[in-house]
């Protein structure tokens, strides 16, 4: 008897595994395309850091940002940063063209100020970035790097 109870799980076992062997699975977001999400107003915060004649300074800055769109693709957008802490300018205003793939989810801000990429959430409601900006700085030009850039859609 017990052996006959092997047999079946053994074919069970195999009926169901030939079964998902060949099937296609195919997942699509409840949310649609996240970069659908995109226009309208984001808030965060994010820190940056940049070396100073050999001293890494690091400032911590909360934005207000702009996006608009009339393609789920493209996009522009438009951050005013206000320092919190740190000795770095009082504040920054960057404008920049950016991209948003709607497969993955990854944004990207290219411009003469800023440098940046990052990834959308699931629902298109926030956003993680990094990579670089320009800061101006006593009538001269500083890269700073953008640790971390954390955006919440309003």
């Amino acid at each position: 008897m017990q052996h006959k109870k092997l047999y079946l799980f053994a074919l069970l076992h195999l009926s169901l595994w030939s079964a998902t062997a060949n099937a296609n699975v195919i997942l699509h977001s409840e949310a649609g395309n996240v970069c659908e999400q995109i226009s309208g107003p984001w808030t965060g915060t994010g820190t940056v850091s940049a070396n100073l004649r050999g001293i890494k300074i690091k400032c911590d800055y909360s934005g207000n940002a702009i996006a608009t769109s009339s393609d789920p693709g493209v996009f522009s957008i438009d951050v005013t940063l206000t320092l919190i802490s740190g000795l770095c300018p009082s504040s920054a205003h960057i404008v920049s063209p950016g991209t948003c793939d709607s497969e993955t989810g990854t944004i990207s801000l290219q411009s003469d100020e800023a440098d940046l990429t990052g990834t959308l959430s699931s629902d298109g409601r926030s956003a993680n970035l990094t990579g670089t900006v320009q800061v101006p700085v006593k009538g001269r030009t500083l890269t700073a790097t953008v640790e971390k850039m954390n955006l919440n859609k309003v």
